[in-house]
């Protein structure tokens, strides 16, 4: 009432916003990187850009991954 938003507009909003994508899940899968120097890139189909340089940051790889869309 305070932004005068009708009631069925705030439902119709609320479910389109908490609803689950239909773009099929992430699936994360194992790279080994050899000992010579050289950077692994991830792009996400949300537009974002992971790039890993370091071989023991790939174990850190998923936590970041699960939080971008």
């Amino acid at each position: 009432e305070l932004h005068q938003i009708a009631q069925s507009q705030f439902y119709y909003w609320q479910k389109k916003l908490t609803t689950s994508s239909t773009e099929p899940e992430s699936v994360i899968v194992p790279v080994s990187m050899s000992s010579s120097p050289m950077t692994l890139v991830v792009e996400t189909p949300g537009g974002y850009r992971v790039s890993v340089h370091d071989a023991s940051a790939i174990a850190l790889l998923p936590q970041v991954m699960k939080y971008l869309p």
